[in-house]
């Protein structure tokens, strides 16, 4: 008899603790019909947006908001064209442990963009200018495909960037990427310049200059998902990539670009709200 009522007090335990569990651990579609979360704190933990498998829909990573004066479908990436800043407003994409296993090499055969109708900044706008030709779509995350590597060189994913800036910390920032994608089962990328009225500009075409740059990454699998964002100063900058940490929504109110808007929408609140570095390894 006490056996028996042992057994089946260890019944009842585990069905109360898989209840529990299972009220904690939801699918992406149990938010669809969730009204606005007021109780989520800076240290709600985030193992409640976690799951193991879910079938998300295509072309997730690309965002909206300012009007594209060219939406440009490459190998590699997706690129929103600002025809006013002579560059783009974003370019999206994906990045997996595959892409980052064969390596083409880089030819850095910049070119000017023949599909814009409206033409692309040139070779000569940055001649002399005193900035680099900073990838937007980084050539070593394109490092997959030889179309991929060559499209990630026209002039429409490059962005004017201080020397410093660029072979220093968003260099870094672009190799942790890579790192994190080594580890994560796929990244889902958005990076550009915050674009605005008014910046200086460079060369014939008027480029504009941006004061600063951002990228936001998510991370929609197994075993948890997670998102962060960056905004760095074009300029020379010490510390650590995470000194430049913040969450997405802080990004969407300075570009005015919503991202990851095709997710559910309680579940895309959460996942902008806190950047939350802790989940995010720096060697």
């Amino acid at each position: 008899m006490k056996n028996f009522l042992l057994v089946a007090g260890l019944c009842l335990f585990g069905a109360g603790l898989w209840a529990y569990l299972s009220s904690k651990v939801k699918p992406p579609t149990a938010y669809l019909d969730e009204g606005p979360d007021t109780t989520l704190t800076q240290d709600s933990p985030s193992t409640e947006l976690s799951w193991e498998t879910y079938s998300w829909p295509p072309n997730l990573e690309l965002p909206t908001g300012p009007t594209c004066d060219a939406m440009l479908e490459r190998a590699g990436y997706t690129l929103c064209y600002a025809e006013q800043h002579e560059q783009a407003y974003w370019v999206a994409y994906t990045l997996s442990l595959s892409e980052l296993i064969s390596k083409v090499k880089r030819k850095d055969n910049f070119s000017p963009d023949k599909d814009l109708i409206t033409g692309s900044a040139q070779l000569a706008d940055y001649r002399r200018s005193g900035y680099d030709r900073g990838h937007l779509a980084p050539a070593a995350d394109m490092s997959w495909g030889a179309k991929a590597m060559d499209e990630s060189f026209f002039m429409s994913n490059m962005s004017p960037q201080s020397p410093s800036f660029n072979r220093g910390m968003w260099n870094k920032l672009e190799a942790q990427v890579r790192k994190w994608a080594h580890t994560d089962t796929i990244l889902h990328i958005v990076t550009g310049p915050v674009l605005r009225n008014g910046l200086p500009t460079i060369g014939a075409n008027q480029v504009s200059v941006p004061q600063y740059y951002y990228k936001v990454v998510a991370d929609l699998g197994f075993p948890q998902i997670k998102a962060i964002a960056f905004i760095m100063p074009n300029k020379k900058l010490e510390g650590s990539i995470m000194d430049y940490a913040l969450p997405i929504d802080s990004v969407e109110l300075r570009t005015g670009i919503d991202f990851f808007h095709l997710l559910p929408e309680a579940l895309e609140k959460r996942l902008e709200a806190h950047a939350e570095p802790s989940l995010w390894s720096i060697p």
